[in-house]
């Protein structure tokens, strides 16, 4: 900043300490250097301290374009080079054959004809074009791979917050909110590679194993989902609902049978729909041979179905209380029942008939599970037991105890060695099947466990809970070593990394969570407001995260987990605007209460606070050197702040509303989003308006660069905002 003078002798400066946001004289500077407190001191030139930034980052800039140009040629040289490898085996191997064959020939004795046709034939090379690049090989590398052009303003298009999150969705491959209500199913691929989950909020949901990330919302059902279950050729998940129906689904698409497709809606997945019940079905199953479906029900019932036709073959009516598990046999030649009536019921099959009647559990039986030879029963109750039963005898075995509420769901490896039981007590609880003990307790719901399911190498064990989160255990290890989850509510902030490494998302339920839209994988998740998220900020390696809230607080996460965390308190009204130095040492925030305050994350103090916004702050931006703020405001003002001098340095005056800006890395030019659906470029210097862009019929807060590439940042000017 060329004519700033020293801040503690009014003489010229000819420093700055940016870590201060103090301009030095060479005998201040000294003083300045042997005090404690950290530095990061720049020399200044005869160019703006801010010129001096955009030169270097531009430099920098430059370097990594021609990287990548290299990296480029090389890529495709190494693609060639493997391809022509190829080509060349292929012409040499019938060469090399013919010549096996020719000295073979000379260590035997020959027949007559082999003899003739050998020495009566002649052999020669054949006249063979040499090989040389053709113009399309050739012409790549005859190409330009960097050009230097003037930077040209673009056309722009507004994105709302739904428009954006869609965007990225289908781009990524990649849902970002997640179950808004209850997880009451979950079910695994047999080659473990995705889960599906059901939930009171009448969606089924696919996630990605591998990713952590969820890939995939099915909707169909009008009311809650209240269990799923696939078929063991992966290419269908049903579904039972209150709805009172079945649903079959096509995802095959997802788990191998067919390649992925371009977006569809959910109907077009949906394969078939039952009219099931007069109740809501409660709980479904599958034959391994996919001959049956079986259905239990609110209405007392189990349905037998036809997979292939989709039709009733029978039912047992035979509990009085709702059936709240059901299941079919590895031979598929029994389906068994678990009611609230307490009992359990073993239907054949074949005969289409009640065979035996399985009674011991003093309250409700809520989930079943057999073992694969079909000989051992497992089953859990209201009455927080879990008991064991030896089927070809009619009888039980013994019982475990351990939970201290309710049993909600059991399963057993397919070894028959181990139970995983999941409980109302938050808890999944190991039983070894030989020894008849506890071995082992899985804790890290906050919530009811309410359905598990294991991995097909028996693993894995992936549990569903009311805190609306999917573990997946470490059955060895006894820890959850991923959980899936979104956000529970609509997404209110979303905020993208200048290298669109990564991307941060703040939802009305007061979560926030970070993703890396390279691997397309969730990073972190933080639930630490109490109300809306509202708005964000992330240090561009994606180290540093700053959430505002409608909870009037502003709070810092160190992702790598090596420094607490910070919460800053201040603002009289919600904070709707963060902005980050790029030396993540000082924090802006903007409010309803209409002010901006600068936070020093070093001191972990509030610096300064700027007032002259006469209505909410929308939106916040540091120039490139850091030393300067522009707000944008709801009281139709742009505003230029001083950092050094704490004051206000220039205003933009517009009779329309500010949702967001962004400024040039020269300084000179703004570009903001105003009004009902307005992009408006000013320069900074005389304040004139130099274009804009659109008229829509809605605000937004979120303005892309068209024609719309594989990125979702805000660019203003050539990217360079």
């Amino acid at each position: 900043m060329k004519g700033q003078t020293c801040w503690e002798c009014q003489k010229k400066s000819e420093w700055v300490c940016r870590l201060c946001i103090k301009y030095l004289c060479k005998t201040h500077l000294d003083l300045h250097i042997i005090t404690p407190e950290p530095h990061d001191i720049e020399k200044l030139n005869t160019k703006s301290s801010s010129q001096n930034h955009v030169y270097k980052k531009e430099l920098q800039l430059r370097i990594q374009i021609l990287e990548k140009a290299k990296s480029k040629i090389l890529r495709q040289s190494k693609t060639l080079l493997k391809e022509i490898h190829v080509l060349t085996q292929k012409a040499i191997k019938p060469l090399d054959d013919i010549k096996g064959f020719y000295i073979g020939l000379l260590t035997k004795d020959c027949d007559a004809k082999v003899i003739e046709k050998i020495t009566n034939n002649t052999f020669s090379l054949e006249d063979v074009q040499d090989v040389s690049l053709g113009s399309q090989i050739s012409g790549f590398y005859k190409q330009a791979f960097v050009v230097e052009r003037k930077k040209q303003v673009k056309n722009y298009e507004f994105l709302s917050i739904d428009q954006l999150q869609r965007s990225i969705e289908i781009e990524c491959d990649m849902i970002l909110d997640g179950h808004g209500d209850l997880i009451l199913g979950v079910a695994v691929t047999n080659d473990s590679k995705f889960v599906f989950s059901c939930s009171n909020d009448s969606t089924i949901r696919i996630w990605s194993i591998e990713r952590k990330t969820q890939i995939m919302v099915l909707k169909g059902h009008t009311q809650p989902v209240k269990c799923i279950v696939l078929t063991s050729d992966n290419k269908y998940a049903i579904t039972g609902s209150s709805d009172k129906t079945i649903r079959i689904w096509d995802i095959s698409r997802y788990t191998g049978a067919r390649s992925i497709e371009s977006e569809e809606t959910s109907y077009k997945w949906q394969e078939c729909v039952i009219q099931a019940h007069n109740f809501s079905v409660l709980c479904i199953d599958v034959s391994e041979d996919l001959h049956y479906i079986v259905s239990g029900s609110h209405d007392n019932m189990v349905k037998l179905w036809n997979f292939r036709s989709k039709k009733l073959e029978t039912f047992f009516a035979t509990h009085s209380k709702p059936v709240k598990a059901v299941l079919i046999t590895k031979d598929n030649d029994l389906v068994i029942s678990g009611s609230f009536d307490t009992t359990i019921r073993v239907h054949c099959i074949a005969e289409r008939s009640q065979g035996y009647v399985l009674k011991g559990h003093t309250s409700g039986v809520t989930c079943l599970a057999v073992t694969k030879d079909s000989k051992t029963l497992i089953s859990g109750g209201l009455d927080n037991t879990i008991r064991i039963w030896n089927l070809k005898k009619k009888a039980q075995e013994f019982i475990f105890e351990g939970h201290k509420l309710p049993i909600s769901a059991v399963t057993i490896t397919s070894d028959s060695r181990y139970i995983i039981s999941g409980s109302r007590d938050k808890t999944l609880l190991i039983w070894d099947m030989n020894n008849r003990k506890q071995i082992g307790t899985l804790s890290g719901h906050t919530d009811f466990v309410w359905t598990i399911c294991l991995t097909s190498d028996n693993k894995y064990a992936i549990s569903g809970a009311f805190d609306l989160s999917i573990h997946i255990w470490d059955i060895e290890e006894r820890k959850s070593i991923a959980v899936l989850q979104g956000h529970k509510t609509s997404i209110s902030s979303i905020f993208i990394t200048n290298g669109q490494k990564y991307l941060v998302t703040g939802s009305k339920d007061a979560s926030v969570q970070t993703w890396n839209l390279l691997n397309k994988t969730p990073i972190s998740y933080y639930k630490t407001h109490t109300d809306p998220i509202l708005s964000l900020a992330l240090s561009d390696n994606g180290n540093l995260l700053v959430s505002g809230s409608e909870d009037k607080t502003i709070h810092v996460y160190d992702c790598d987990g090596v420094n607490e965390n910070i919460i800053f308190k201040g603002h009289k009204g919600p904070v709707t605007a963060l902005a980050l130095t790029s030396n993540t040492t000082f924090i802006a925030s903007g409010s309803v209460d209409k002010t901006i305050r600068l936070w020093n994350l070093t001191r972990k103090n509030q610096a300064i606070k700027f007032k002259e916004h006469n209505g909410t702050v929308t939106c916040l931006a540091f120039s490139i050197d850091d030393l300067k703020i522009v707000s944008g405001s709801l009281d139709g003002t742009i505003r230029v702040w001083s950092i050094i001098n704490a004051i206000q340095e220039n205003v933009i005056q517009d009779t329309r509303p500010i949702f967001n800006l962004a400024i040039t890395m020269d300084f000179e030019y703004i570009v903001a989003a105003v009004g009902r659906g307005c992009v408006v470029v000013w320069d900074l210097k005389t304040k004139n308006i130099l274009k804009s862009f659109g008229d829509r019929s809605s605000a937004s807060l979120w303005i892309k660069a068209k024609p719309i590439t594989k990125s979702f940042f805000v660019y203003a000017f050539d990217g360079n905002s």
